[in-house]
């Protein structure tokens, strides 16, 4: 894999009060909020959310008749969709066809201040520490950077067949992927759908149907490789929505998807490949209770649970370079079984407090971020066994406030890795966010890292510590 080219710059501890006051001397005066009841419906983010929305989340993620979130991202769906975190108002929206459609263009402009006791991979939007320095180097590391600005539209269609049609679309400041270190452009999401109250179709590039909830945390890669699997990918989907007894819905979503996906990491499409058939990808979530408003805006109900799956193939090919590579008496080709089980829940104890979380296990998950993104082992070539979990608790201290703390743990199977690469990776986290108004937001974050390799090489350790300030049109 390549992930990019890595810094060794030293962290300038001013920044950090610079940043809080100017957060603070840009406070517009809070208005007067709109009635409610003009207010569009909204949708949530409580799936793979954080990724594509620092807001918190904002309804009931399986409600058919609101705007579809599922995986974290807006079906705009609704007469005038708003995502999570957005209000009545923001953005701007054009009439297209006679108004029987309409597109809601809106930016997140984000500027992203990372200072680490030592060196990560990647320093700027980190997934695990690298090994300790032998000759016991200081290693820290400091970025500023906006490659999480990003744009987004909605598209609100016309009705067909009964079906209400929209599409979305999210665009980073990012160049081929998630961990690169340049500027560009990098579509994370794109997708078309179509719905009604008890189907939704959707088609593009999408989240992960497997393990879709995500923690609140600052940086795009979350705990991606620490227990959180999930990236975004190709795939067509279809859902179903079921109310089997009063105030529950039970969703079951069945997707086919990309093999492998290259919004997180630089798939080496040299030596692995999809085996020529999509992978399958299913879910059954339950909701439990009414959808309740609850502190920070929220809408969702006391409870969901789900289970979720995956099962494809990906093979590994060894490449040719000179003659003698044809005379190897190792297999030329290798075929890896992917699959992966998981389940997860969130659960609002109150109307402030509540917990969510992850835990999952698998062979062959690389290309989900999960087993460290190991697909198989580089020697025998037989797949990565590997297990994880992360869980979370998260407090609403007031509508414009919260606060999130968690861990997060990635576990491959030492007995399938050789002796070069990491076999345990863990992530302790805890997050403050302060929607200072509808536009402008603060959040900082710490974050302890550790990922432990195989003897004779250190283990590498460290502190990073993430301070935003988000400008919202």
């Amino acid at each position: 894999m390549h992930w990019g080219n890595q810094s060794n710059r030293k962290p300038t501890l001013p920044f950090w009060v610079i940043a809080a006051l100017l957060a603070l001397s840009i406070t517009p005066v809070r208005g007067q909020d709109p009635d409610p009841a003009e207010e569009p419906p909204t949708g949530s983010v409580e799936t793979k959310a954080n990724t594509l929305f620092p807001d918190p989340p904002s309804a009931d993620p399986h409600d058919p008749l609101a705007p579809q979130f599922s995986g974290g991202v807006p079906g705009a769906l609704a007469a005038d969709p708003q995502p999570a975190g957005y209000s009545a108002g923001q953005g701007y929206k054009v009439s297209l066809f006679n108004d029987t459609s309409s597109l809601v263009l809106q930016a997140n402009f984000s500027l992203l201040g990372i200072a680490s006791t030592s060196r990560a991979l990647v320093p700027w939007n980190p997934l695990l520490m690298f090994p300790a320095s032998p000759y016991g180097l200081n290693t820290n590391t400091f970025d500023l950077h906006g490659r999480q600005t990003n744009f987004q539209g909605i598209f609100s269609g016309p009705e067909m067949f009964g079906f209400q049609t929209g599409a979305f679309t999210r665009i980073y400041l990012q160049n081929g992927s998630l961990t690169s270190d340049t500027y560009g452009l990098l579509p994370a999401v794109a997708f078309a759908d179509m719905k009604n109250e008890d189907w939704r179709f959707a088609v593009g590039l999408q989240p992960d149907v497997f393990t879709p909830r995500d923690p609140v945390m600052i940086p795009t890669s979350l705990l991606a490789a620490s227990g959180n699997p999930g990236t975004f990918r190709g795939q067509i989907r279809a859902e179903r929505f079921f109310h089997l007894m009063e105030s529950t819905l039970q969703t079951v979503t069945l997707a086919l998807s990309e093999p492998i996906s290259t919004i997180l990491i630089d798939a080496n499409k040299q030596n692995t490949e999809d085996n020529g058939w999509p992978n399958i990808e299913a879910r059954l979530n339950n909701g439990f209770g009414e959808v309740e408003e609850l502190t920070g805006g929220r809408k969702e109900r006391w409870m969901e649970a789900g289970i979720s799956g995956v099962v494809g193939q990906v093979r590994t090919t060894r490449t040719v370079w000179e003659p003698s590579d044809l005379t190897d008496p190792t297999p030329p080709r290798n075929i890896v079984n992917v699959w992966g089980g998981a389940i997860d829940t969130r659960i609002n104890l109150t109307r402030s407090f509540g917990l969510v979380g992850e835990v999952y296990m698998g062979q062959g998950l690389g290309t989900y971020m999960a087993s460290i993104a190991q697909v198989f082992n580089p020697v025998t070539k037989e797949a990565v066994r590997s297990n994880g979990f992360w869980a979370e608790a998260f407090w609403y201290l007031t509508d414009q406030v919260h606060w999130h703390a968690g861990y997060g743990l990635e576990n491959p199977n030492p007995n399938d890795l050789p002796a070069n690469q990491p076999y345990r990776n863990q992530t302790y986290f805890t997050s403050l966010f302060w929607d200072i108004n509808r536009s402008v937001q603060w959040s900082c974050e710490v974050d302890y890292r550790q990922t432990n390799y195989f003897a004779p090489i250190r283990d590498g350790s460290g502190a990073i510590f993430y301070t935003q300030f988000l400008w919202r049109f």
